[in-house]
């Protein structure tokens, strides 16, 4: 299945792999409709992403780790009669410190971004897919989902909670036309963009948006990519605190 006359909404569109899986829409003639919380940025890509080749690139300034933001989103491109054929959930960002120094507002913006949002767009563009007989979403998912590090202990359990919940809904949309995919084995949220062991993995983002996107082109459910970086993190979880503490500021500097 191909995108063409296709409008693709994707949260977190400014960086990492939702910047490259934007690019990859482009470059195939897809409208885009941008959604971040950085409106300078936003404004940057979106002439990147004309220049590519998408023929219309709507920029929507919403900070989706606010409640109620999904909805205002939603609004937002049913006034603006754009029919969204494609969504990707991919906005996130996580805390690379111990569960126990995270203030509780931020405890409550990563659960509000990471999995509250993305469950209230799933189920709103899901509604209008299946009312129009056809669409696609792509979630994504983390290495995390299985393979926890205890410094960002939340992100992975919300992850771990998108994993599942986009298994079950794939099951619950098998006889219809609505295609979901969920690629695992990646993480891409200010948390990675933070951190000094993956600034330069641009690389890495690239090969698994082109494995995500190649992925929902073809209807798979499941599209595994490995991160090699994050693979080491996982080794974390047995090291005691005192060893991984200076490991850590070294990565967060």
């Amino acid at each position: 299945m191909s995108f063409t006359n296709e409008t693709a909404l994707i949260t977190g569109a400014t960086s990492g792999i939702s910047y490259e899986l934007a690019k990859l829409f482009a470059a195939d003639k897809v409208n885009l409709v941008i959604v971040s919380r950085n409106e300078y940025r936003l404004h940057q890509v979106a002439a990147e992403f004309r220049q590519l080749g998408s023929p219309r690139v709507n920029v929507i300034l919403k900070d989706l780790s606010v409640p109620g933001a999904a909805r205002q989103l939603h609004d937002r491109t049913k006034e603006d009669s754009i029919n969204v054929t494609t969504l990707v959930n991919d906005g996130g960002f996580g805390e690379f410190a111990y569960f126990r120094e995270d203030e509780t507002d931020i405890d409550d913006s990563i659960m509000q971004l990471n999995m509250v949002s993305t469950v209230q767009l799933t189920k709103l563009y899901l509604i209008d897919m299946l009312r129009a007989g056809k669409g696609r979403i792509l979630n994504l998912a983390s290495i995390a989902s299985s393979h926890p590090p205890p410094v960002s202990s939340l992100f992975a359990a919300c992850k771990a909670f998108i994993l599942s919940f986009s298994e079950a809904v794939v099951s619950e949309i098998r006889n219809t036309e609505i295609l979901l995919t969920v690629l695992t084995g990646s993480d891409d949220n200010d948390l990675i963009n933070n951190v000094r062991a993956f600034k330069n993995n641009q690389k890495d983002l690239a090969e698994v948006a082109k494995e995500g996107y190649d992925g929902l082109q073809k209807g798979m459910p499941y599209v595994t990519s490995r991160f090699p970086v994050q693979a080491q993190l996982s080794i974390t979880q047995d090291i005691p605190y005192e060893a991984l503490a200076p490991t850590i500021n070294y990565m967060k500097e």
